[in-house]
């Protein structure tokens, strides 16, 4: 790992469907498109930070305050706590909002996307990412002992139709949909995912390091440095990794472990009242 650059970004440059990840939204975004933009669910800041290069101004939020702190050591200002009430936020506040990986983590995913839709302005553009729901591999991972509560999720995931008939319901146009993450990139974050937690379970000392997020990954640079014997094997052996993760191409097109969509809020009425203060 290059100790030179901030841990989230350390993390990033081994990862693998983060990258993926990036570079769809890199192609979804396009540069300078939208001036008001809010991230919800923006974790430790690492996509965030490249959300950032597309231009705008950009505001970040997130239930954990842990979050929330790790966020603000990579990006400064624009990052905020939130409660499950709401977004302190405006109505009509953004013209480009993200939701990233943040759905499958909230008990009341359809408040979630009420407040998508009180603070998105009609014609803005939401891009939502989630994981998949079904698959051999979502089938192994509890298994294995990757249970829900391992990732902080409430749920395994979402199916494309599903999420596209919720939004069409709430008046968005879907403009694009895709999937990433196939078998051997998925199965490969699987098996790193697997050996941090057991990892974890030695070394975890109280609940209170636990998150929104749960327990497959470093959630802080204090967590990072600890288990830096073990990610500087892991960065030996990751260009095996990176070698392997290429017989995705063989996949078929529609089965990858994560979706990600863009979408369109057509003009319709203001949205409903909803908890809110000004931002």
């Amino acid at each position: 790992m290059d100790s030179t650059l901030p841990w989230q970004l350390a993390l990033y440059e081994k990862s693998l469907k983060k990258k993926e990840k990036v570079a769809l939204l890199d192609a979804l975004i396009p540069a300078g498109a939208h001036r008001r933009c809010l991230e919800i669910g923006c974790a430790r800041g690492t996509i965030s930070y490249f959300l950032r290069k597309r231009g705008g101004r950009w505001a970040h939020v997130d239930l954990d305050l842990a979050n929330v702190a790790s966020a603000r050591t990579l990006l400064g200002d624009g990052v905020a706590q939130f409660g499950p009430e709401g977004l302190p936020f405006r109505n009509r506040s953004f013209d480009g909002l993200v939701v990233l990986d943040y759905l499958e983590h909230v008990h009341d995913d359809e408040h979630c996307l009420d407040e998508v839709d009180r603070v998105l302005e009609p014609g803005g553009t939401l891009y939502l990412s989630t994981p998949t729901e079904g698959g051999f591999l979502n089938w192994l991972k509890p298994r294995i002992g990757l249970t829900l509560d391992q990732y902080g999720h409430v749920r395994e995931g979402y199916r494309l139709a599903d999420l596209k008939a919720r939004l069409t319901r709430r008046g968005y146009r879907v403009l694009d949909t895709s999937t990433y993450s196939f078998f051997f990139t998925e199965a490969l974050e699987m098996l790193i995912n697997a050996a941090f937690v057991l990892l974890g379970k030695k070394k975890r000392a109280t609940a209170a390091e636990a998150s929104r997020d749960g327990h497959i990954a470093p959630s802080s640079e204090a967590e990072f440095r600890k288990n830096a014997k073990q990610l500087k094997i892991y960065g030996l052996i990751y260009p095996v990794f990176r070698a392997v993760a290429l017989l995705d191409r063989l996949c078929p097109a529609s089965s990858g472990y994560a979706l990600v969509l863009r979408a369109v809020r057509e003009p319709g009425p203001a949205p409903g009242a909803a908890v809110a203060s000004a931002s």
